[in-house]
């Protein structure tokens, strides 16, 4: 970074800083800078009236703010209005004002995302992803049944936030999702985006690659299969720079995760495998059938922590699992049923024993 690069972030830190103590909106004090941009800046605030603390992201107003920019942070605001969900970022409100710009309010999230966990440890155990990524994918579900597709599903886009000790990893920033399907108050046609390539090059499928503009729910299981990938082998999917990768997203498979990181379960790589189909059609077809393959895995039910994810996430999976006891904490949890011939295995010295029971009691009866 050259002398004139540093001097202008530090003008740019200095203008944003002289906003801290402001109010903008009518009632959000700017409190202190948590972050910024090119174009903007997160701030933590304090809502006057009710002494809420919540985030602000402010657009600041410049001659260079495009208006697709600008329509990008609106949408953002209309969808995320519209998610109330525990691992969904809640958004609050969404204002504009001379001084400032357009702003959102949202709740304050204290934490990192997961772009930085990697950034300090660059792979993660199966375990770890999927703590991190069962409730995602709960809450792709659920932003899928109300016609929206995020589009932009990244590291940098899960915010691992410390709620009470807890870690909960929300899903954050939906500024180039789309509505897919006509609701009762939902954001017109005119608020999509059409015909571009919009993401993060790293993550997106092979048809958002090409500026299709009929995306639906898929493009996000490529995401979240991209974004498992990344945890478990410590890089992408494929490894080229700049636009190169589209031209590997069009042509080639990705590698088998199992082929970089041996650790990892055969079953497991199947379903990653799976998500990063590249014609979608024959891709997994929803998140909730993924998480299903995910945690029905004899692999990962094997574990304790596999059996708790199950649980908490069971009913964001698309299939029927029949339950059993968790010999831990003998609490019923969703699984995958025993083949028939185990099950008889099981059940019937139980019947045997029950029979002779009878028997004997009725006998003492007589």
């Amino acid at each position: 970074m050259g002398e004139a690069d540093r001097s202008s972030i530090v003008a740019v830190r200095e203008e944003l800083e002289s906003l801290v103590g402001t109010t903008i909106g009518e009632k959000y004090r700017l409190e202190r800078l948590l972050g910024f941009g090119g174009m903007g800046a997160v701030y933590a605030a304090e809502n006057t009236f009710t002494k809420q603390d919540v985030a602000i992201k402010v657009l600041l107003d410049r001659e260079d703010a495009e208006d697709e920019t600008i329509k990008r942070f609106v949408r953002e605001a209309k969808a995320g209005v519209r998610l109330v969900h525990p691992n969904v970022v809640r958004v609050f409100d969404l204002g504009h004002q001379a001084a400032t710009g357009w702003f959102i309010v949202q709740e304050l999230l204290e934490g990192q995302t997961l772009r930085e966990r990697l950034e300090e440890k660059p792979k993660l155990s199966l375990r770890e992803a999927l703590e991190v990524l069962a409730p995602i994918a709960s809450a792709l579900r659920y932003v899928h049944e109300r016609g929206i597709v995020h589009r932009d599903l990244k590291p940098g886009n899960i915010f691992l936030a410390n709620e009470n000790g807890a870690t909960v990893p929300k899903l954050i920033d939906f500024g180039i999702s789309k509505v897919v399907v006509r609701r009762t108050n939902s954001l017109s046609v005119s608020d999509l985006t059409k015909g571009s390539t919009i993401g993060t090059l790293d993550y997106i499928s092979p048809e958002q690659a090409v500026g299709d503009e009929n995306l639906g729910p898929t493009a996000d299981v490529w995401s979240f299969g991209a974004v498992l990938f990344r945890l478990l082998a410590g890089r992408p999917p494929h490894e080229s720079k700049g636009l190169a990768v589209i031209g590997k997203l069009l042509r080639e498979d990705p590698p088998r995760v199992d082929s970089l990181e041996p650790t990892v379960p055969k079953s497991v790589a199947d379903t990653v495998q799976r998500m990063l189909v590249r014609d979608p059609a024959h891709r997994t077809p929803t998140i909730g059938k993924a998480l299903f393959e995910l945690l029905s895995d004899r692999v990962v039910l094997d574990h304790a922590w596999g059996r708790a994810l199950a649980r908490a996430y069971g009913e964001a999976c698309e299939g029927e699992m029949p339950v059993i006891e968790d010999e831990v904490t003998s609490t019923s949890i969703r699984a995958p049923a025993p083949t028939s011939t185990s099950s008889a295995k099981t059940w019937l010295p139980w019947a045997v024993a029950a029979a002779s029971l009878g028997i004997a009691i009725w006998a003492l009866l007589r």
